[in-house]
């Protein structure tokens, strides 16, 4: 006897050399006997299911095997394809399946079932408690669900029993055993929702298959009954949530109560066949027999039938009409062609001034543009779709001809269904408010080798979601630290929490080869449109490593480039954050070459910046000029003076301390305090610059003053005890103040975004935007103008003021 591994379903078995022939030659009838239909090959992986799971009783450990007699028997239950015979079974044959019906029979009473209850893990639902109990039962596991649920429609008048059965699952759930692959009784009839026929879910068509009733007396039925029993959306939604589809074949035959075989897996399949061919064929001649078809109907009946269209045509003609002239108007206040308090031009002065009085006008304008500009323009083409296809009806019914030929009149139908979804979609997308703002932060740390690192990235931000953003930085550990942040918007603080958790991130990790990437993962409901993905890499410092094209194309949307580097060289970070390049043939001069003590730190600045500056130390005076650059980082305690000259090639720097570095990294101008510790002396700092700074970051405390600055973006954030005094030209302006920060701002811009948090305050009175949106938190303030559009968000001991009388105005209140 030889023993040979086979595979049948998800599952291996030992075999026998005699029932692994008989199984091959049973898989090769059975292939020859189902070839011609569609999607064979499923409905044969299907039947290797069933096989496996009549062929697992007759194992019982591991050192077991398959018979003849044990394939035999499976495969007479699942029944023989035309022309093939196997030999007679053994007439002994003490099998599982006859341990298994003697099992059932004694234990026939509801007191010794309820003894070996368990979790069925294979069709749960959560926990798998009422499955297992149906199971044991030997009933749909769908009349278990609702009778758990049941004490839900009692919470009007007690919460008593919804808490008792909650408790007693969760019990259950704790301290029940799973099982899987269980020996199930085809007999039990399992309700099941059906995907292949579904319209809402697929409710309908499981209860087609499971009561045997056609499935549009089904539908027709649920409607009718829903009119009178509105409890019946409840429970429709209730069956929706609790029970699966069916997965396979098998699934839809126990929902019917067939017998999974092979002589019902051809008569369902013959069927299923004869009715796609009749179903085409029968329309076909339908449609051709009623365009040539000459009915012959008394006069008497033909003038009364034409006489009832003309009245139903004209009453549908009339209702068109006055649609058409009612909602025009409509449009063009959602299209904003029409102002909305216009329509008080068509109304008496006293009635209007009484309104007026009551309702300013800017209230009307806020909801006039809270429509968004998708949902009117998808309004307008259905209004028109519909509106056409009105007359075209009621202009046949009148006529009593067709006014146009069928293509015409299907196209009008198939757009009308088509903007109505979209309309509907466009609705319930525009009453979705995002006011709440959240940010999942993760980090890992990843430890490396002495080899050097090679970072190479897949995948990545490879959904429409806002922008990914990628930051390679170094800092002073001894591992890879990968910092993922994931901000999001939400209408409500939990959904926005919810948004912000919705992608999960993975890294591959392959010998000294990290691979990033993300695999996503959203709840229904998740907003993904609403969210910012950034990632932040940390490479220790003096730790060799090289990126890959993707990595470097992300790095190089942020404007950080790396001299002369490509993929024959190193890249190196030194504890100034400075990143080093060098061939692999010099690895062994790297050392030598990059100093990685802060004891180096102005002998590395000064290789960094070849000379480009000159310094004095007279006085304790910082006197020095570098090669201009549009970013700007100040730390420390100073007082912050920064004007622009046209007329000048260099940006001069003079500072009265010479407890400060001024260094340039990666195309920021960098100016910090040589000793972390506290500098209560206040120094001065004044810079010229040739060229407007986009970008100027403040933390510490002292003073700032900007001359005016002429840009098209520009970006301020001030963190810590500083009072600012700031004159701006700009297309956008993006404004962050933190701590008990002050700012003045004069000028005007297009489009600002202003955010203050803690003690804050931003006093904007002579500071001009069309567009704003501010955000206050903590105890913060903000005033500003704003002439078109305004949008705040605020806390209940923030404040957020709005000047100038904007068109349209949002106000947000988050608590």
């Amino acid at each position: 006897m030889i023993q040979n591994n086979v595979h049948i379903g998800n599952n291996i078995f030992k075999i026998t050399e005699e029932a692994k022939s008989l199984l091959d030659g049973y898989r090769s009838a059975l292939y020859d006997h189902l070839k011609s239909f569609n999607n064979s090959e499923i409905i044969i992986k299907e039947i290797e299911y069933k096989l496996a799971e009549l062929l697992l009783p007759c194992i019982d450990n591991e050192f077991d095997f398959l018979t003849e007699d044990d394939v035999k028997q499976a495969i007479l239950i699942i029944g023989l394809p035309d022309g093939y015979t196997i030999p007679d079974l053994q007439k002994e044959q003490n099998t599982e399946f006859q341990k298994q019906s003697i099992y059932d029979e004694t234990v026939s009473s509801l007191s010794e079932k309820i003894k070996d209850l368990y979790r069925d893990i294979d069709r749960q639902q959560i926990g798998g408690v009422a499955a297992g109990i149906a199971d044991s039962l030997k009933t749909d596991p769908l009349w278990i669900r609702l009778l758990l649920l049941l004490p839900i429609f009692f919470l009007s008048s007690t919460k008593v029993p919804m808490l008792t059965f909650a408790v007693a699952y969760l019990v259950g759930w704790l301290l029940l055993p799973e099982k899987r692959n269980i020996q199930r009784d085809e007999n039990t009839r399992i309700f099941f929702r059906d995907k292949e026929n579904k319209i809402f879910g697929g409710v309908a068509a499981g209860l087609s298959n499971y009561l045997g009733i056609d499935i549009n007396w089904i539908r027709f039925g649920l409607i009718v009954s829903t009119y009178f029993l509105n409890e019946l959306i409840v429970l429709y939604a209730v069956i929706w949530i609790v029970t699966p589809y069916s997965r396979s074949l098998k699934d839809k035959f126990q929902s019917k109560g067939v017998q999974f075989n092979l002589t019902e897996i051809e008569a369902y399949l013959t069927k299923t066949f004869e009715n796609t061919n009749f179903s085409g064929q029968y329309f076909q001649d339908l449609y051709i027999k009623f365009e040539n078809t000459n009915v012959n109907v008394s006069p008497l009946l033909y003038k009364l039938a034409r006489a009832l269209s003309f009245i139903l045509g004209s009453i549908l003609f009339i209702f068109t009409i006055t649609m058409v002239f009612t909602s025009i108007p409509i449009l063009g206040i959602s299209l904003k062609i029409i102002p909305l308090y216009s329509i008080f031009n068509y109304v008496s002065n006293d009635i209007a001034n009484e309104v007026l009085l009551e309702y300013d006008r800017n209230i009307l304008n806020t909801i006039q543009y809270s429509i968004p500009n998708t949902t009117a323009i998808i309004s307008a083409i259905e209004f028109t779709v519909l509106s056409v296809l009105l007359f075209v009806i009621s202009t046949s019914l009148i006529t009593f001809r067709k006014s146009v030929n069928n293509t015409v009149l299907f196209a009008l139908i198939t757009l009308n269904v088509v903007f109505t979804i979209l309309l509907l979609t466009a609705l319930n997308m525009s009453v979705h408010n995002f006011d709440n703002q959240a940010t999942h932060k993760e980090e890992v740390l990843l430890p490396l080798g002495a080899m050097p690192l090679d970072l190479k990235m897949e995948k990545l931000g490879n959904l429409p979601i806002n922008e990914t953003k990628i930051y390679l930085k170094s800092y002073d550990g001894d591992k890879l630290k990968l910092v993922f942040l994931q901000e999001a918007l939400g209408k409500t603080r939990e959904r926005a929490i919810i948004n912000a958790k919705a992608i999960d991130y993975s890294s591959k990790i392959d010998a000294n080869t990290i691979t990033l990437g993300s695999h996503f993962a959203f709840p229904r409901g998740v907003k993904y449109r609403m969210q910012s993905m950034k990632l932040f890499i940390y490479v220790p410092h003096g730790k060799l490593f090289t990126i890959d094209n993707k990595i470097k194309k992300k790095i190089a949307e942020q404007d950080i480039e790396f001299e002369h580097y490509d993929k024959r060289r190193f890249l190196v970070f030194d504890t100034d954050d400075i990143c080093h390049s060098f061939n692999k043939d010099d690895i062994d001069d790297t050392q030598n070459k990059v100093q990685f003590s802060k004891k180096n730190d102005h002998n590395v600045h000064q290789d960094h910046f070849n000379s480009s500056f000159t310094s004095t130390d007279k006085d304790k005076k910082l006197h020095i000029r570098v090669t201009p650059t549009d970013s700007l980082e100040i730390y420390g305690n100073l007082n912050v003076d920064i004007t622009f000259d046209d007329d000048i090639d260099f940006t001069n720097i003079n500072l009265n301390s010479d407890k400060y570095l001024v260094k340039s990294i990666n195309g920021t101008l960098k100016i910090y305090p040589v000793s972390e510790e506290n500098d209560e002396e206040e120094h001065t700092l004044k810079i010229s610059s040739p060229k407007d700074i986009a970008f100027i970051k403040f933390n510490g405390k002292g003073d700032l003053k900007v001359a005016k600055c002429s840009v098209d973006t520009v970006k301020f954030e001030l963190d810590g005890k500083i009072d600012a005094d700031i004159a701006i030209e700009s297309e956008f302006l993006y404004t962050t103040l933190i701590g008990s920060s002050n700012m003045v701002l004069n000028g005007k811009s297009q489009k600002a975004f202003i955010f203050a948090n803690d003690g804050s305050q931003i006093e904007g009175k002579n500071f001009i935007t069309q567009e704003v949106k501010a955000k206050a938190k903590g105890v913060s303030k903000i005033e500003i103008t704003a002439k078109q559009n305004a949008t705040i968000f605020q806390t209940p001991l923030s404040k957020v003021t709005i000047l100038g009388d904007p068109i349209h105005f949002e106000k947000h209140t988050q608590r």
